[in-house]
């Protein structure tokens, strides 16, 4: 173990030591709130809700680009006859 000599290293320490213990505890309060878990849980399935909308658009504009490829194909064998 370090031993602390001077008096203004073991106050820095005790004070970080207690600044943590209270810090802790605070979030464990807070945390622990029933309007926190609430808050927890609805940011939590905006996020699933968000993820599932941006998997739809992304699979609709991929679907819009393979149109718009084979359109082009098309367009492309109209104008070489």
């Amino acid at each position: 173990m370090i031993v602390l000599k001077s008096l203004s290293s073991r106050l820095l320490v005790a004070s970080s030591i207690f600044s943590i213990t209270i810090i802790s505890i605070l979030l464990i309060i807070v945390f622990k709130k029933p309007e926190t878990k609430e808050v927890i849980e609805q940011k939590r399935k905006e996020k699933e809700l968000e993820d599932e909308f941006k998997k739809i658009i992304n699979d609709k504009v991929n679907d819009l680009k393979t149109k718009f490829k084979e359109a082009i194909k098309i367009n492309q064998k109209i104008f070489t006859l």
